[in-house]
């Protein structure tokens, strides 16, 4: 005779002795990191489902959700096909072993939309609780995002785009359809989708930038910045930001013990070759436009390394230097002197335009580099100085409070 258990009754010490077996140790951990870093809100909603799906919700623990929208600001739907085929729902998927919530977005959306994310933000915690007539229940965790799609039109059939998803959803996805719809409504600014397809786009001139220029330039370059930046980080310094991490490994030398560190870049892809290195897992990914972004937290050290040049123009300087100056407490400034100015910058950078589809243009001498640190930072300790490197020279600013 088959017997149903109440998942709550399971011996707790038995969920500790196979913690690290289901391989989700530091999920619930890093759920309250992201709540602490971006400053969450937590949701929680109960539902009377049948035995049978209660059965299938404990193929897992931890999942992802996700209000995508397209360009018009869409939201994208699809059909139940676990429940109901006739319904409608967001899309969303467990957390495989030894997944990130990163890593997971990205397979979930791919497979649900058959398109990707150009920005994925959290923007609440949820806790479902499922019970049966006979009160056998299971409680799941996850976040929610709000995701731009690549694609204005569904790339799929089961899925559809539409400005008013609470006609076709019911329940808990009705409810967070509207929590996406509100920020959405705020939204300003839109992520920067020509830059991350054209940088999509050069897979096979950037897979030979990695394999032949990447090594050659990386001790005459990359390796000289890297240095340059750890030495500006001291003991004293725990919680750190990179405003744009790019692919490089940075980020990786300076995590450690009882040091919180956020890798922020708009393009996935960067961030999911900078995950498969980080085998601590103890990274937490942001996929947020620099110029949008959005943190519950000060920051003991951000670094802006090759940011300000991939600005449009001095209006976006200004947006973003305003809200960047209010997020941190030190700050490491780099960027490339106007290639210009250099017959060697020039050529790289002709490199980088040509072959690589680099988008970024805005470039600045040091002399207005110098004014504009000093223009947005009047009260805190700056230090200038010259990187010189086989890419031309570079220009660093170290701001102090």
């Amino acid at each position: 005779m088959s017997q149903t258990y109440n998942i709550h009754t399971m011996n707790k010490k038995l969920s500790i002795i196979l913690k690290e077996n289901e391989g989700k140790a530091g999920l619930e951990s890093l759920i309250h990191a992201y709540q602490k870093v971006f400053g969450l809100k937590c949701s929680y909603y109960t539902e009377k489902v049948s035995q049978e799906f209660l059965s299938y919700c404990q193929r897992g623990k931890f999942f992802i959700e996700v209000v995508a929208y397209n360009s018009q600001r869409e939201i994208f739907i699809q059909r139940d096909l676990v429940r109901n085929k006739n319904a409608w729902e967001l899309i969303g998927g467990w957390i495989n072993s030894d997944e990130s919530f990163e890593e997971a977005l990205d397979r979930v959306v791919a497979k649900e939309t058959g398109s990707y994310l150009i920005e994925a933000v959290p923007i609440e915690i949820i806790r479902n609780t499922y019970y049966t007539s006979n009160n056998n229940k299971i409680t799941h965790v996850g976040i929610l995002y709000s995701g731009r799609l690549k694609d204005d039109k569904p790339v799929l059939e089961n899925g559809i785009f539409t400005k008013q998803p609470q006609k076709y959803l019911k329940g808990k996805d009705r409810s967070i359809a509207l929590i996406g719809q509100k920020i959405l409504v705020t939204k300003i600014l839109q992520p920067p989708v020509n830059e991350v397809v054209s940088y999509l786009n050069s897979k096979i001139s950037r897979h030979f930038h990695k394999l032949f220029v990447k090594p050659i330039s990386f001790i005459g370059s990359s390796y000289i910045l890297q240095k340059e930046t750890l030495n500006q980080i001291k003991p004293v310094d725990k919680t750190f930001l990179d405003v744009a991490c790019g692919d490089d490994l940075t980020i990786l030398k300076i995590q450690g013990k009882n040091r919180l560190v956020i890798a922020n870049d708009i393009s996935r892809d960067s961030l999911r070759k900078v995950s498969l290195k980080n085998k601590n897992k103890n990274i937490i990914f942001s996929n947020q436009n620099m110029l949008d972004m959005k943190f519950d937290k000060k920051f003991d050290v951000v670094i802006v390394k090759n940011v300000l040049h991939h600005l449009k123009n001095s209006d976006e300087m200004d947006y973003f230097l305003n809200n960047l100056k209010d997020i941190g407490n030190k700050y490491i400034v780099i960027d490339i002197i106007d290639p210009k100015l250099n017959i060697i910058s020039k050529i790289w950078n002709r490199y980088y335009v040509s072959f690589l589809k680099d988008q970024g243009d805005f470039f600045l001498n040091y002399t207005q580099f110098k004014k504009i640190i000093n223009l947005y930072f009047p009260n805190k300790k700056l230090n200038f100085s010259k990187i010189w490197t086989i890419k031309g020279p570079y220009m660093m600013a170290v701001i102090k409070p």
